[in-house]
């Protein structure tokens, strides 16, 4: 009978295997790094949403106030109800310690982005193994287009952290056999937090709770209701109570509840359920034809749902993970099509296409001795030689080229053409100066009063509707003595609304205009 022990021997042999593994280890986690890292400040360039949110945070670090200021006063919808606690109270906590700047932020949202592909790692090798696991992490850095920068550097703020939650809530609902009412109530804590983090995910999150219940009760028969009722119930209060607050409690005095409400929902009906044919059969193909992930979207879908039939634990555990990938492809294609909307649905669909890889090839091994036997010999080539060579020849498309691309994105792009416009601000705008923009990122570069179109110009501007000077003229509001034009703002600052005002500057995408006389 063994007992395990392993004879000094054998030792140095299992030390000689496992050395080209933790240096395969260290290879990912050194290049992850330095696609989170290098650059952070510079790439990718500091942009609207980062500002809006980032605003909210300085706003309470300072003020102890939760709200997005400007000089029309506290807004208490838009940033704050789009991306939650989770990302604005930890900012804040870095803007009281670190100061206020776009880089500081950013540090926040990398590390909630280095936490998400761990719980994706854990993921993946809930359902292969560290191999499978491994070939996940990789495929979600240089297979989607989206990851490098936007994602997990920061330009989209919520959406690295808001996947993080909802991936650790699947890796530690998922594991095998976990019944206790202690692991589900964290489930359902986690996927809260995913929900309020993103509000969009509430959209197919708390669904998909619901539909897995449902789907057991049908078909699995396996688990029993308080495996899908306790997150359910508790993923639902925490979002719903978040919602609450912030639409008629948060600065209920300073505001108009009823119209901050309508406000929101107008937000969600233009940005998250589009009912346009050509729009949704847009977002479709780009799914569909591996625009969103490098990973083709279909191929994941369809292996899915094979898996999914099984009537075992197994079985039931690829249900639940389909169940959230239709939500999420669904809450997709339903909208408006923007890139970050397609967050979940590509990292769902990176695990099943690695499933399929993963069962083509035996779980990931190959037979060199045989392929090469093959290839120099007879040239009869077997399946197994067949489908290692099919698989690395995507490899070489998917993996391999993607990131060079990758490496040279992060290295040949982005400027500091914000943090000269910085320069310029704080040397030549007298501190009490009034400044207008429609680019949110600008207002974190100065202590200056910054004033904001309307919430109903952004409304507008995501239905696609070009903003005129009769729907928006800043002087109605403000007299600034400077008008920043970014990227955003030049759909909102057009000639006839700039009568009055001399271009001054222009600094990388910023024009600088100031009041004439």
């Amino acid at each position: 009978m063994s007992t395990g022990a392993q004879s000094p021997s054998s030792a140095p042999a299992l030390a000689n295997r496992r050395w080209p593994v933790w240096l395969l280890y260290g290879g990912v986690i050194v290049f992850v790094a330095f696609l989170l890292l290098y650059r952070l400040p510079y790439y990718s360039t500091a942009g609207f949403d980062e500002g809006a949110f980032f605003n909210v945070a300085r706003t309470f670090a300072r003020e102890g106030v939760y709200a997005e200021a400007s000089q029309a006063g506290y807004r208490y919808t838009g940033p704050v109800a789009s991306t939650g606690p989770t990302v604005i109270l930890p900012v804040a906590l870095v803007y009281r310690l670190f100061g206020v700047g776009i880089p500081q932020g950013r540090a926040v949202v990398v590390a909630y982005g280095a936490l998400a592909l761990i719980a994706l790692y854990g993921l993946a090798a809930l359902v292969t193994d560290w191999r499978g696991a491994l070939l996940a992490v990789i495929l979600a850095v240089v297979g989607i287009d989206l990851l490098m920068p936007a994602l997990l550097r920061g330009e989209h703020t919520g959406e690295g952290p808001g996947l993080f939650f909802l991936l650790a809530g699947l890796w530690f609902w998922l594991r095998p056999g976990e019944r206790r009412w202690y692991t589900l109530l964290g489930v359902g804590v986690l996927m809260g937090l995913s929900s309020i983090t993103k509000y969009q995910n509430a959209v197919f999150v708390l669904p998909a709770l619901l539909l897995a219940w449902i789907v057991d009760l049908v078909w699995y028969r396996r688990r029993g209701w308080r495996y899908f009722v306790v997150p359910g119930i508790v993923a639902g209060v925490i979002f719903f109570a978040w919602m609450y607050y912030i639409l008629f409690l948060l600065g209920g005095a300073d505001r108009v509840v009823a119209s901050d409400a309508q406000g929101v929902q107008a937000a969600t009906l233009t940005g998250y359920l589009v009912i346009d044919f050509e729009t949704n059969l847009a977002n479709f193909r780009t799914l569909a034809t591996g625009q969103a992930i490098s990973v083709a979207f279909l191929p994941a879908l369809l292996y899915g749902l094979i898996l999914a039939l099984r009537r075992d634990d197994e079985g039931q555990r690829w249900g639940i993970l389909w169940l959230f990938l239709m939500g999420s492809a669904s809450m997709f294609i339903l909208s408006l099509g923007w890139s970050r909307n397609a967050t979940v649905v590509s990292f769902l669909s990176v695990i099943f296409a690695v499933r399929l890889v993963y069962d083509l090839t035996g779980g990931l091994h190959f037979d060199w001795a045989a392929i090469r036997s093959e290839i120099l010999g007879s040239g009869r080539f077997s399946l197994s030689t067949i489908i290692a060579v099919v698989t690395f020849s995507l490899a070489f498309s998917v993996v391999v080229i993607p990131t060079f691309q990758a490496v040279l994105r992060v290295m040949l792009n982005g400027d500091d053409s914000y943090y000269r416009l910085g320069d310029f601000i704080r040397e030549n705008a007298p501190a009490d100066a009034v400044i207008e923009t429609f680019d949110k990122e600008v207002s974190l570069l100065s202590d200056n009063p910054y004033h904001f179109p309307t919430d109903h110009v952004e409304t507008l501007l995501n239905q696609g509707i070009t903003v005129t000077s009769d729907d928006y003229h800043f002087e109605d509001y403000v007299d600034p003595l400077y008008v920043i034009v970014g990227p955003y703002g030049k759909n909102v600052y057009h000639h006839d609304s700039l009568t009055g005002y001399e271009e001054i500057d222009q600094i990388g995408p910023y024009r600088i205009y100031r009041r004439s006389g």
